[in-house]
């Protein structure tokens, strides 16, 4: 039984029927934001904006590598989880695949070289985070 989603939830309809926004695992979205650090980080990179990053993340992964004290073929670095999924089948080859539904729409499209097994989610499991802040 497959279903066709999209990239996220439909979080409006949700508040529509239940009067309240759901937390969105369907993406990979932080519901708590970012960390003081992280934006203070962005904020300082945000003037290398205008430049792509190399293609192949090079001096960033031998930082890692050094620092992490291992070789620089142990690294991957990413433009975002979307480069990373789309990847990591294309590396690893699988023959088949296990993906549980509703889920990201990008697992499928990547897994299109294997058999895609969908296991579909029963709408009555259904659990809410009570936000800490």
């Amino acid at each position: 039984m497959s279903r066709n989603y999209t990239h996220g939830g439909d979080i409006y309809s949700h508040y529509e029927k239940y009067g309240r926004y759901p937390v969105d695992f369907s993406s990979s979205l932080n519901p708590l934001n970012a960390p003081l650090e992280v934006t203070n980080a962005y904020v300082e990179a945000y003037k290398y904006s205008f430049a792509y990053p190399p293609h192949d993340y090079k001096e960033l992964r031998e930082k890692i590598a050094e620092k992490e004290n291992t070789g620089i073929e142990n690294i991957c670095v990413s433009n975002g989880a979307g480069e990373l999924i789309r990847y990591i089948p294309v590396i690893f080859k699988p023959k088949n695949a296990l993906i549980t539904a509703p889920a990201f729409s990008e697992y499928k499209k990547s897994l299109s070289e294997c058999n895609v097994y969908e296991y579909l989610l029963k709408k009555k499991i259904i659990f809410y985070c009570k936000m800490i802040f």
